[in-house]
C-alpha cells in the first residue's frame, strides 16, 4: 500500500509540473487486488499529495456514500474499467489544455489519430501505421449515468480502448503499469496538442 501511494503522489507530481492538474482537478488510482484499488481523495492539490490523500474502494461498490474519506467525485469511472478488464492495474485523469480544448472543438463524437509516429507509443501498437478512435463523450455531473455510457461503448465497439474524452473535461486513460501509464499520458497529450494544431489550421483555411 505504501508502494502505491508513493507512486500515486509520483504521478501528482509528475502531472502537475506539466499543468495537466490546475486547481485540484484530476483524478489517480491503481488496482490493489482484484476486489479494491487506491485512488485520490477529493479536494486535495495533485501536486502535492500526501499519504493521507487516498482513499480504499471496493471495485464493486455503487454507493460511495459511507467511505471516507470522500474519493474523488469521478471514482465511478474508475471502478468501471477494473471491472471491464481484470489487466488494467492504473487509471489517470487529467485536464490537460490541449485534452478540453480538442473535446470542445472536434466536429465529431470521436477523435481519429492516424498516421503519427507516436501512436506507438500507446498500449501494444507496432507501427505508425494504425488508427487509435479516441471517443468524446459529453459532459455531465451525472457520473453514474456516463460510467454506463463508457461501458456499453467499450462491451459494443472497442473493449481494447485506452482512452477517451470527455467534452470540455479533458483525458481519461489507463494501463497495465504505471510506467505504460504515463507513457500514455504523455503520448496522448503530444498527440491532441498535434490535433489542436490541425484543428487550428483548418479553421485559418
Amino acid at each position: 500500500m505504501q508502494q502505491l501511494r508513493q507512486e500515486l503522489i509520483e504521478l501528482g507530481a509528475f502531472a502537475s509540473a506539466r499543468s495537466w492538474v490546475p486547481a485540484t482537478s484530476g483524478n489517480f488510482s491503481q488496482r490493489i487486488n482484484s476486489a479494491e484499488f487506491i485512488i485520490t481523495a477529493s479536494g486535495p492539490d495533485k501536486g502535492a499529495l500526501t499519504e493521507a490523500d487516498f482513499v480504499v474502494v471496493p471495485v464493486q461498490a455503487d454507493d460511495l456514500s459511507s467511505i471516507k474519506p470522500k474519493p474523488s467525485a469521478e471514482t465511478l469511472l474508475h471502478s468501471q474499467l477494473y471491472r471491464f478488464r481484470e489487466d488494467i492495474t492504473a487509471v489517470a485523469h487529467i485536464h490537460s489544455r490541449h485534452s478540453v480544448l480538442v473535446s470542445k472543438h472536434s466536429a465529431r463524437e470521436e477523435l481519429l489519430l492516424s498516421n503519427y509516429e507516436l501512436l506507438k507509443a500507446i498500449s501494444s501498437n507496432k507501427s505508425h501505421e494504425t488508427r487509435v478512435r479516441l471517443p468524446i463523450f459529453k459532459n455531465t455531473q451525472n457520473i453514474e449515468a456516463l460510467a454506463r455510457e463508457v461501458e456499453l461503448y467499450m462491451q459494443e465497439e472497442n473493449p481494447e480502448l485506452t482512452a477517451y474524452l470527455i467534452e470540455g473535461h479533458g483525458l481519461y486513460t489507463w494501463a497495465q503499469s504505471m510506467t505504460e501509464l504515463k507513457r500514455h499520458l504523455e503520448a496522448y497529450d503530444s498527440l491532441l496538442d498535434f490535433e489542436w494544431e490541425r484543428i487550428k489550421l483548418c479553421q485559418d483555411y
